[in-house]
């Protein structure tokens, strides 16, 4: 018998809706992938969809409130904060990769609502 490789195979995964973001998640996230900022441009090692952090963000800070992020890496943490109407708060140790979060930041757009 041999084995299957499920890593290789991209997931689909239905776009979220804005009830999502009110109902109680389960114990596994179907989310769709996409390639973020920081991977196009090969600028750091680990970056995360921003659909990762939309629902958290949404459901657990207020508009106008702050959200902090130890460990700040390409920015997307602050760039979804900023989309979303919330203030943002972030430390990074790597002068190379707070460029790049700031600038990811800069260019972000908030969402007008």
């Amino acid at each position: 018998m041999g084995h299957t490789n499920t890593l290789s195979k991209p997931r689909k995964a239905k776009p979220l809706r804005e009830r999502d973001f009110y109902r109680n998640k389960r114990t596994v996230w179907e989310l769709p992938t996409a390639a973020s900022e920081g991977r196009k441009s090969g600028e750091h090692v680990a970056p995360y969809p921003e659909v990762l952090v939309e629902v958290p963000i949404s459901s657990c800070c207020p508009v106008d409130g702050i959200v902090f992020d130890p460990f700040m890496g390409s920015g997307t943490t602050g760039a979804v904060a900023k989309k979303l109407n919330r203030n943002w708060l972030g430390c990074e140790l790597n002068s190379k990769y707070a460029d790049l979060a700031i600038t990811r930041i800069n260019n972000a757009e908030r969402f007008l609502f």
